[in-house]
């Protein structure tokens, strides 16, 4: 993905250059419509989380639904602008030559690679980027609101046990940071290509590409995250890692104590399980 002389080009270097250059065209823009779905469900997962926690209540069937159909909605939204935005193409040196130069230091590419690009006149690309990148960062807020609610709830609930405070807050940090990575890796270049074209700024021909490809290592990041932060987690990997040298180390079990918060048993048995 670059930008040069206020052209936002994108080019189709995975499998789905293959196929029809039209059908790999739609691919990316409905992979910007999911990647926008996953953005509006982090504040979901959070909200829901505050609900049941601090309020003891269950979200209802019908809320959840209609939740999840704003979500699709704003996303569908989004995929059709870009298909209106963007123009599809193949032969990238007959369309800019100059701009072909330029990528081809780059990516390497060939004539049958097909790309879209969105011309600096685009008004509909610009009124894209800029109401996804409000959405994104109103997405962003509410993480940020309700994960403090959840720390502050989680620190001065009295019916918790320390323990039991200890365990959720362990949980609560990995996805708080698991978060973190996903809005820094995805969320984040994103936001500067949204910038970069409501300022109608003219240049950038790898910072997105950077971006890209941090975000290809969120697979990994996340479950080594997990297993580092949540302390069954560790204690098992460090058994395990141990045991091949011989060493044998036994970790005392965990002990819920007397909690009465409704998910004590539960958290009880997914830890000790």
């Amino acid at each position: 993905m670059s930008i040069i002389d206020g052209h936002v080009y994108v080019l189709m270097t995975g499998i789905a250059r293959f196929t029809n250059f039209t059908f790999a065209c739609y691919v990316y823009c409905m992979y910007c419509a999911v990647l926008a779905l996953c953005v509006f469900a982090f504040p979901v997962q959070f909200y829901f989380r505050f609900k049941t926690l601090g309020q003891n209540d269950t979200v209802s069937t019908v809320f959840h639904i209609a939740l999840w159909l704003i979500m699709i909605f704003f996303a569908s939204f989004i995929f059709f602008l870009f298909v209106l935005a963007y123009d599809f193409h193949t032969d990238l040196a007959s369309y800019n030559y100059h701009h072909s130069q330029i990528i081809a230091q780059f990516v390497n590419f060939d004539a049958s690679m097909p790309f879209v690009v969105g011309t600096p006149e685009s008004i509909v690309l610009t009124l894209n980027f800029a109401f996804s990148l409000v959405l994104f960062i109103t997405s962003s807020l509410i993480v940020i609101y309700y994960a403090r609610c959840i720390s502050k709830l989680i620190v001065h609930n009295a019916e918790m046990t320390d323990r039991f405070k200890h365990l959720y807050l362990m949980m609560h940090r990995t996805l708080i940071i698991q978060a973190v990575i996903f809005f820094v890796a995805a969320v984040g270049p994103a936001m500067s290509l949204c910038l970069f074209q409501v300022l109608k700024l003219k240049d950038a021909y790898v910072l997105f590409s950077l971006g890209a490809s941090f975000f290809a290592w969120t697979p990994v990041i996340n479950p080594l995250v997990s297993m580092y932060l949540v302390r069954p987690y560790r204690r098992m990997l460090f058994t395990k890692i141990l045991g091949v040298f011989g060493v044998n180390r036994v970790y005392p079990s965990i002990s819920m104590g007397g909690g009465t918060h409704p998910y004590v048993s539960k958290i009880s048995t997914i830890f000790n399980t």
